[in-house]
């Protein structure tokens, strides 16, 4: 018989809530170790449990921690098969993130999807997740409809506020802020490019023709052929006209960016202070929104204008090709200004007036 003075076990004291955590993070190891051991019949056993279990939120985030840390431990291995493995290794890995994208989609709130963001670091599969989870996000709120131009969504608007605080309490300097390829950093970018593509369009068209059409020579390489420090001193003074060109475009479209925008960069700016608010005198949120703004929105469509579809084609159903000079004039001037955004300097000698 029992003895009636012994004491319940108290499930909320911090002695058992640690013995617990540890026998769930041993428990995930154990089942992420035979999945290593052999992937293809790990992943028939966790598939079938998604299936069967899809109802058991704690299931869910079990299977969710399985399968990323395979992905990031082991992904680079499915590159590393012979000839005949390959494609049953390829067949896979593919199968292995259609589950995952699966498991993420079923729960109605953001918990598993919160956990995906802020686990899944800087892996080849950052774009795809963030792509999926873009996608998720938007069906969640109307059914079978994709991320389109100009559309916003409360449900990624949701997912960023939460997942770009713990992006900015994971960078050291400020310096390196939305450098890592992360999800956080992918979804913010898609995001942006969704229900920002209006106001790209109106800023960047017109002076991005405009330079295609006069081709000018904005070399400031001394080295380069045909170029010398008198040439490239000429070149430095082109160069400044045609980013300021660009930069008061932006400045004019200003009125175009979309509220979602706007929030968006207001907490990066707010997270940004409380976190390197104390390293910087003046300053942070500064370089925190316009390193944001120009490294991940703006100069990446100057840079690739063909991609964000910048360049009218004038007819043809086909979009000119730029010439390398083009392209050199336009990666120029978006060195120009991601400097200006970051507050730094030129070193060169013959930049320092454009300081």
């Amino acid at each position: 018989s029992m003895d009636s003075n012994l004491n319940p076990i108290n499930l909320t004291s911090p002695s058992v809530v640690h013995d617990n955590h540890l026998l769930t993070e041993r428990c995930i190891e154990a089942l992420t170790n035979l999945f290593h051991a052999n992937v293809t019949v790990g992943f028939t056993h966790i598939s079938e449990s998604s299936a069967t279990h899809c109802r058991s939120d704690g299931i869910r985030v079990v299977l969710l921690r399985v399968l990323n840390a395979v992905l990031c431990q082991q992904g680079t291995l499915f590159g590393q098969t012979t000839v005949n493995e390959e494609d049953s290794v390829a067949h896979t890995y593919d199968e292995m993130l259609l589950t995952l994208q699966q498991i993420v989609m079923h729960p109605t709130d953001q918990t598993l999807r919160l956990l995906l963001c802020s686990t899944v670091q800087a892996t080849r599969d950052a774009e795809l997740i963030a792509s999926c989870l873009m996608t998720i996000c938007f069906n969640s709120a109307s059914p079978q409809q994709s991320p389109g131009e100009g559309q916003s969504c409360d449900a990624v608007r949701s997912l960023l506020e939460e997942i770009i605080p713990i992006e900015v309490n994971s960078t050291v300097r400020l310096g390196s802020l939305f450098r890592n390829e992360t999800v956080c950093t992918k979804l913010m970018g898609l995001y942006c490019h969704t229900v920002g593509k209006v106001y790209l369009r109106a800023a960047l068209t017109k002076p991005i023709q405009q330079l295609v059409q006069n081709c000018p020579n904005l070399e400031i390489d001394p080295t380069k052929p045909g170029e010398n420090i008198e040439s490239v001193k000429k070149n430095c003074v082109e160069l400044e006209k045609w980013a300021d060109l660009f930069l008061q475009s932006l400045i004019e479209c200003t009125h175009m960016l979309t509220d979602d925008m706007k929030s968006l960069l207001n907490i990066v700016g707010i997270e940004s202070m409380k976190k390197f608010g104390a390293q910087k005198s003046t300053g942070c949120e500064r370089v925190a929104i316009g390193g944001y703004f120009f490294l991940r929105f703006v100069c990446p469509a100057i840079a690739l204008p063909n991609k964000y579809e910048l360049l009218d084609s004038n007819g043809s159903g086909s979009t000119p090709a730029l010439s390398k000079n083009n392209l050199r004039a336009l990666l120029l001037i978006v060195k120009v200004l991601q400097n200006l955004a970051n507050g730094t300097h030129w070193n060169e000698e013959h930049m320092q007036h454009i300081n």
